[in-house]
C-alpha cells in the first residue's frame, strides 16, 4: 500500500517494472524493502525470465517501526562508506531482515526440481505425465504403439538436466552474469534432496505398516 494515496501495488506489478531496471542494469539491482513481507518479492523468480532483482534484502514476515529506525539508517551508512553490502547487512539488518541472491534462488529451484521429477520414481512419472499430455494434444487423441516408444525416448532425451538448458536460464534470467554453479553443483546438491526425500518417504511407509 503507497502512502498517502493509499494505492495498491501488487508484487507481480513491482516485478515487472524492477525487471526493466534490473535488465538495463545488467543484473546489478539491489533491492531493500523496510516493508512487512518484503521478502515476498522473491516469488516472481521465474526460471526463464529475466530476474526483478540481483539480490533482495527485506523481512520474512513483520517489522517493528522501532527496527527500521535502529537498523536501516545504519545499514546505509556502512554500506556507503564501505561499499560492500553483505557486511553491512550482516553487521545491521542481518537479525530482523533476509538477504536473497537471485542465482541462490535458482539454483535451489532447479536442485528441487531435478531431485523432485527427474531422478527415480519421479522422473518416470513425470516423464509419463508429459507422454499423456503429448497423446491429449494429439489430433485423434492418441499415439500409435510405435510413435509412442519414439516420444518416450523424446521426451526422457528432453528431460535429461543439459548445459543447454543452464546456459538458456543464465543468458534470460541472470542476463548472462555468472551464476557461480553448473551441473556438477547442481546434481550434487539434487542427489542429497533425493536421498532425504527417500528416507522420509520410507519413514511415512513404515510408521504406517507399508512395505518399502
Amino acid at each position: 500500500m503507497l502512502a498517502p494515496s493509499g494505492d495498491i501495488v501488487s508484487w507481480n506489478d513491482l516485478a515487472d517494472a524492477l525487471r526493466e531496471i534490473n535488465v538495463v542494469t545488467q543484473n546489478n539491482l539491489c533491492c531493500i524493502f523496510g516493508v512487512c513481507f518484503g521478502l515476498t518479492l522473491s516469488q516472481t523468480l521465474e526460471a526463464l525470465e529475466p530476474s526483478p532483482f540481483f539480490l533482495t534484502i527485506a523481512p520474512e514476515s513483520e517489522v517493528l517501526v522501532g527496527v527500521l529506525e535502529d537498523s536501516v539508517p545504519c545499514f546505509y551508512k556502512e554500506l556507503f562508506c564501505t561499499g560492500d553490502i553483505r557486511v553491512a547487512f550482516d553487521t545491521h539488518l542481518g537479525e530482523h531482515f533476509k538477504c536473497y541472491h537471485s542465482t541462490e534462488l535458482i539454483f535451489i529451484a532447479l536442485a528441487q526440481f531435478q531431485a523432485s521429477n527427474l531422478m527415480g520414481r519421479g522422473l518416470r512419472e513425470f516423464r509419463e505425465s508429459q507422454v499423456s499430455l503429448v497423446r491429449g494434444l494429439s489430433r485423434c487423441g492418441g499415439i500409435p504403439e510405435p510413435q509412442l516408444a519414439i516420444t518416450r525416448k523424446v521426451v526422457k532425451e528432453i528431460l535429461r538436466p543439459s548445459q543447454v538448458l543452464l546456459d538458456l536460464i543464465v543468458n534470460r534470467c541472470f542476463m548472462g552474469r555468472d551464476p557461480d554453479f553448473g551441473l556438477p553443483e547442481i546434481d550434487k546438491i539434487a542427489r542429497k534432496l533425493k536421498l532425504k526425500m527417500e528416507q522420509k518417504e520410507k519413514k511415512k511407509r513404515e510408521k504406517i505398516g507399508l512395505r518399502p
